[in-house]
């Protein structure tokens, strides 16, 4: 690909996420108060952990949960460890999602933690 493509690319997806989050508000609303508030506990996660504290409407569109982590993300809530890990969702047949951290949050042994630099 070149670099043009990958732009239209990620201005496509940038479109897409933005469509998603405009028709499923309230959704969205939910799933980044319930990513805020784990994001404040030790410990990585992923989207596995925060459908449970969301409603389940069959009518809400799955790839929404993607825009409330951008936005949790952009707002400097959480940030990506850079792992995937297997889902453990049945409906997302054991594909690999994003592992996340609170801001506030180091991994063990990355050498961030605060007793690391005292």
């Amino acid at each position: 690909m070149n670099p043009a493509q990958l732009e239209l690319g990620s201005v496509l997806a940038d479109e897409a996420i933005a469509r998603c989050a405009e028709h499923n508000k309230l959704f969205v609303s939910c799933a980044f108060t319930a990513i805020c508030a784990r994001s404040a506990q030790p410990g990585p996660f992923t989207s596995d952990d925060i459908w449970p504290h969301v409603y389940d409407d069959p009518l809400v569109e799955p790839r929404a949960m993607g825009a409330a982590f951008r936005e949790a993300s952009s707002r400097g809530f959480i940030r990506a460890t850079g792992r995937f890990v297997r889902s453990k969702r049945a409906a997302c047949h054991r594909r690999p999602v994003m592992q996340w951290i609170g801001a506030f949050n180091s991994p063990v042994g990355t050498g961030d933690s605060d007793e690391a630099r005292t």
